[in-house]
């Protein structure tokens, strides 16, 4: 018996697998379609920073909690936009000293919080609270202060005056990344 005899002598199973089959493709075609416009997440492993109020700025480690010491230089975070065709420093961001302590607390708990997720295997008695739970922040971490390039104050970064800061250098350029 040849494959079209069978076809001929099957008709109601053999439509039910090529329906199957389609249908099987366009459910890959569509979990594809979902997969690839989900936003990728990107781990930032590099930050720029500047030593003298942005004239000039360097790539940097992103685990500087600024203010800090890089290469023997007082050095705070620099948010770079392409402006005219031109990167420049638009404004500064550091923490004040308590700020910054209770980051860098926060950093050392959300990695421990990690490495214990890492670890854990649950098993059939394991209720979701026992889950380990990683430490986030919603927002601008509180202690974190923002200052224009070419003058004015460092104020906070909740404030008014830090959300305009952010505003005004959105407004002239896109924001780049080392």
């Amino acid at each position: 018996m040849s494959i079209r005899e069978s076809i001929e002598k099957n008709k109601g199973l053999t439509t039910t697998v090529f329906a199957l089959l389609i249908a099987a493709c366009i459910t890959w075609i569509v979990y594809r379609q979902i997969e690839e416009s989900k936003p990728q997440l990107t781990t930032v492993t590099q930050n720029f920073f500047t030593s003298d109020g942005g004239e000039t700025f360097f790539a940097a480690d992103a685990s500087n909690v600024p203010p800090t010491q890089i290469e023997g230089q007082d050095s705070v975070l620099a948010h770079v936009f392409e402006v005219g065709g031109e990167r420049k420093v638009l404004y500064l961001e550091r923490f004040t000293p308590e700020g910054r302590q209770n980051y860098v607390n926060f950093l050392e708990r959300r990695e421990a919080a990690q490495k214990e997720l890492e670890n854990f295997v649950p098993d059939e008695n394991t209720a979701f609270e026992d889950y380990p739970v990683v430490p986030t922040i919603n927002g601008a971490p509180p202690g974190r202060e923002l200052k224009a390039v070419g003058g004015g104050d460092w104020v906070p970064a909740r404030s008014d005056a830090g959300r305009k800061i952010v505003s005004d250098a959105s407004a002239r350029g896109k924001k780049v990344r080392p």
